[in-house]
């Protein structure tokens, strides 16, 4: 309808952003939905949920996370919940060993376990979320500050997903756009529309094409590589293929956390008298943020107690560091210093992962040429799955006319030279890596779309 706003909504792993098309106008607006950040029409895709009930979203969570949890130490107790397990069995009592004076609850990258089956909820704080749950919670404040923005409500939207939520996996596919439109649904957008997120951010390059032109976008973001091959252009807008694999820029941190950071932590240590290594289901969970506090029970915690008496003085630093950051909830920040130094090194050619809290003391150089090295097995991965949507386009490199990247992670000079090689330097294009699939959405909601030939 002429008087509609068409609405936009890129649901990212690491930001997400709104933007509209105004009626009579042909532009994509973004909104600005996140003062408390820098960049304020990007909002980072994090959750924070207080003890009390309060949520917050954005750079708000990574306050809110700050203020009440970065070095707080923990207090664990066991306590006793009964609960019913079958009608012939009766009830039983089962303890658990929780952290009693846990402030609140964060979550980071909804959207990389919507095709995980084995992911149904958590507990917070006594209720039960599942997944769509935690997701709506996210989207119904999106909607509220979209509609205060504009001052006029929203009950429809072009929605960005991934070519593939997982590799592979049909199935996994197929949950995850279900989960999805169930947490639309929650948060009150009772029309949705989905356009994979590459084809969106091919759309507002195509109005600079002034003829029919072989495009291939190279989405990478935080949490998926996304690759679509169109013809657009001078009127033309078919898409020939679309590949994708769950890589993003997430992947890249917790490479460097395995292969530069582990050693810290006690990765190669050995204790008793029998030398034995550290128990590899505890050097697992520090691979990643999100797995570090499955660490603060108090039989691990008394576990890492234990090896500082049978280990010597350099293991010894390393197991109180790994103490202090378990304990200390120091998980999150590591990794946002790991972020900055994985960014840093696609403006220089050497930054140092520096990172001092409690007993945890990390000054680890780190130049580009390095990191190209560790990050080698991920550009070959990358560099299938575009052979992978060419193959199914029919499209050879050399009749690629231009590759457009988007995406934070599409910036990192060892993806860019690898693209440089395949298709030419010369035919490297890019959209502001950010907000791109937002405004193609935008322009998808107004009826500037494509035709699918394949998909």
């Amino acid at each position: 309808m002429s008087d509609e706003i068409a609405v936009g909504f890129d649901f990212g792993t690491s930001n997400s952003a709104i933007a509209v098309v105004e009626p009579g106008e042909r532009a994509p607006r973004l909104l600005h939905l996140d003062r408390g950040n820098p960049e304020s029409t990007l909002v980072p895709t994090l959750l924070y949920i207080e003890r009390g009930g309060a949520t917050h979203l954005g750079q708000d969570a990574i306050n809110a996370f700050v203020r009440l949890e970065a070095g707080r130490t923990t207090i664990r107790q066991q306590v006793a919940v009964e609960r019913e397990i079958d009608t012939v069995f009766g009830r039983e009592v089962v303890r658990f060993n929780i952290d009693v004076g846990q402030p609140g609850r964060f979550f980071q990258a909804l959207k990389s376990y919507l095709a995980d089956a084995s992911y149904q909820g958590t507990d917070t704080f006594g209720q039960f979320r599942t997944l769509e749950d935690l997701i709506a919670l996210f989207l119904v404040e999106m909607r509220r500050r979209a509609e205060e923005a504009l001052g006029r409500p929203i009950s429809r939207a072009t929605i960005g997903r991934p070519v593939h939520w997982a590799e592979n996996d049909p199935d996994g596919d197929t949950l995850a756009l279900e989960r999805m439109e169930a947490a639309l649904a929650t948060a009150g957008f009772g029309e949705v529309t989905f356009v994979p997120e590459p084809i969106a951010a091919g759309l507002h390059f195509a109005s600079t094409l002034p003829r029919a032109s072989n495009v291939i976008v190279f989405d990478f973001g935080g949490g998926t590589l996304d690759v679509t091959v169109m013809r657009i252009g001078g009127g033309a807008r078919e898409v020939l293929s679309t590949a994708g694999i769950p890589l993003g820029g997430n992947t890249l941190d917790e490479d460097i956390m395995d292969r530069r950071l582990l050693k810290y932590f006690g990765e190669d240590l050995h204790w008793g008298e029998q030398r034995l290594p550290m128990p590899r289901h505890i050097i697992e969970a520090i691979r990643r943020w999100y797995t570090i506090p499955v660490l603060n029970d108090i039989r691990v915690i008394n576990f890492l107690d234990s090896l500082t008496h049978q280990t010597d003085r350099a293991a010894q630093r390393q197991v109180r560091a790994l103490i202090a950051l378990v304990r200390g909830n120091y998980g999150w920040p590591l990794f946002r210093e790991v972020e900055r130094v994985k960014i840093g090194l696609s403006r220089c050619e050497r930054d140092q992962v520096a990172f001092f809290e409690e007993a945890i003391a990390i000054n680890e150089p780190i130049t580009r040429k390095e990191f190209d090295a560790l990050i080698g097995s991920r550009v070959r991965q990358a560099e299938r799955c575009l052979d992978a949507a060419l193959r199914a386009a029919g499209v050879a490199p050399g009749q690629i006319d231009a590759v457009l990247r988007t995406g934070g992670s599409s910036g990192i000079p060892r993806f860019q030279r690898m693209l440089s090689e395949k298709f030419g330097a010369e035919k490297l294009r890019f959209q502001d890596a950010f907000t791109s699939v937002a405004t193609g959405l935008a322009l998808s909601a107004a009826g500037q779309g494509t035709s699918a030939r394949t998909a």
